[in-house]
């Protein structure tokens, strides 16, 4: 049995589909008991007795965590921490999310599971001392941290193909580095985790990289094929200090997978794959 808290969020509502197709799961959202309540989330815990309490946050927004900056900390870094001393009272695991943003400085090469954090925006410093804290609370924790989503709801590639979508331009930081990422794969990436009883951080992104340039020409083109229109010419490409946007983003956001195949014998899908995924459910939804 895992327990999954926030099911109506973006990550929740994605990946407790496929984590039903390998386990029981108990999922709920504020309507059925508050993730900040302590007295709840103890008594459901003892009740159920899960293999791992699955916390997804609502505040994997990098804009929307600049506009409210309490509302980040308290959900990415206060709130699991207490759950996962919670779920360590009880002897349970607890898994939570983070993000590539927690790194903020260049790289010439991917970030690694065990680097330290070096955030430049709220989204990544709340966070980074989410992660912090909670493997300070639980040495039970397992931390999924996610590379760039490739997602029709995400931050910055779904707005992007939305954009392309409608006839609009799309500006993109030159030298942008990233290592996208669906949902799906980060879900069965967890499975595996979690069928490995793996703890600590882990790193998860689809296979490869490229320059975030590239990866929007690629959707400019899959826009293009099914929309009959040209769809690559509408792209602009700027230095990142040009860039107007109330949210500082790492231009080095790649992660390094190699314990993720090591650990739970996980093979990630290319993002190539899981872009062309992305772009067709956000033309199929008339978005």
């Amino acid at each position: 049995m895992v327990i999954l808290s926030g099911d109506s969020t973006l990550l929740g509502a994605s990946i407790a589909p496929i984590l039903r197709n390998n386990f029981q799961v108990y999922s709920f959202d504020d309507d059925r008991g508050s993730v900040s309540d302590p007295s709840f989330v103890r008594s459901l815990v003892d009740k159920v007795r899960p293999r791992a309490f699955v916390y997804c946050t609502p505040s994997f927004d990098p804009v929307a965590c600049a506009y409210d900056p309490e509302r980040a900390y308290y959900f990415n870094a206060r709130l699991p921490a207490a759950l996962a001393a919670t779920c360590s009272d009880a002897g349970v695991g607890f898994v939570a999310f983070s993000s590539s943003h927690v790194f903020g400085s260049p790289s010439q090469s991917a970030h690694r599971d065990d680097d330290e954090p070096h955030p430049i925006s709220t989204f990544g410093d709340s966070l980074a001392l989410g992660e912090s804290h909670i493997r300070a609370a639980s040495a039970n924790s397992l931390i999924v941290r996610i590379a760039e989503l490739c997602h029709p709801d995400a931050w910055f590639i779904g707005g992007a193909v939305r954009s392309l979508c409608a006839g609009k331009r799309v500006t993109v930081v030159r030298d942008w580095h990233v290592s996208p990422t669906s949902l799906s794969d980060c879900a069965n990436a967890l499975v595996g985790l979690l069928l490995k009883d793996h703890h600590g951080i882990v790193n998860v992104s689809c296979a490869g990289s490229d320059t975030m340039r590239s990866v929007i020409e690629r959707a400019a083109g899959r826009v293009s094929d099914l929309r009959g229109v040209d769809a690559t010419s509408m792209i602009d490409e700027i230095d990142a200090v040009e860039f107007v946007t109330p949210y500082d983003f790492p231009l080095s956001a790649v992660l390094d997978i190699s314990l993720l195949s090591r650990v739970a014998s996980c093979n990630p899908r290319p993002w190539q794959e899981a872009l062309r995924e992305c772009v067709e459910a956000i033309i199929a939804s008339g978005q």
